[in-house]
This record gives structure tokens, sequence and C-alpha cells, in this order.
């Protein structure tokens, strides 16, 4: 293990940021669903499962809901959406 990375070791997310964005993702439904697919792709992905009807109920969700405001430019470029985008992105690169 590497000196001073040990903060990591008992926890998936480190303890920080996670004050920032819980407050965030409670606040905007694309985010909220943005988190819980993701959520629901690492546990799959530690259990070494597929992926449960969570996560493709939680994807499909964070998709509409992306859909419903860059169509019609209702927050298109919040906070929220941006973030909820990324929970997309990151969940099909990793």
């Amino acid at each position: 293990m590497l000196p001073g990375h040990t903060i990591f070791v008992n926890t998936t997310t480190p303890p920080g940021p996670r004050k920032r964005w819980f407050p965030s993702s409670i606040a905007d439904p694309a985010l909220f669903h943005g988190i819980m697919h993701i959520s629901a792709a690492h546990i799959a992905g530690s259990q070494r499962k597929r992926p449960s009807p969570a996560y493709f109920q939680h994807r499909g969700e964070v998709i509409r809901l992306i859909n419903r405001r860059i169509t019609y430019n209702h927050n298109a470029t919040s906070d929220g959406t941006i973030s909820a985008i990324s929970c997309l992105l990151v969940s099909d690169v990793c």
C-alpha cells in the first residue's frame, strides 16, 4: 500500500467529495438515478454478476430525464444534468 493512501482502505468513495455531491443527488432526479445506476453497476461488478434489473431501470430513467432536459432546454446545462451525463460516461467506460 502506498504511504498516505490508507484513507481509502475501508471505503469505496473518498470522504470529502461525498459531502458535496450527496445533497445534490437527492435534490436532482437525474443525478439521483445516475448515482443509483453507478451503484448498481459497482455492486454487480464487485460480485462478478450480471447487472440487476435496478441497473437497467436507473439507466433508463437517467437517459429519459437527460433527454427531456436537452430536448426542451430545461436545465440542459445545469450541474445536475452534466453530473448525470458524467455518471453514464463512467458506467460505460469502466
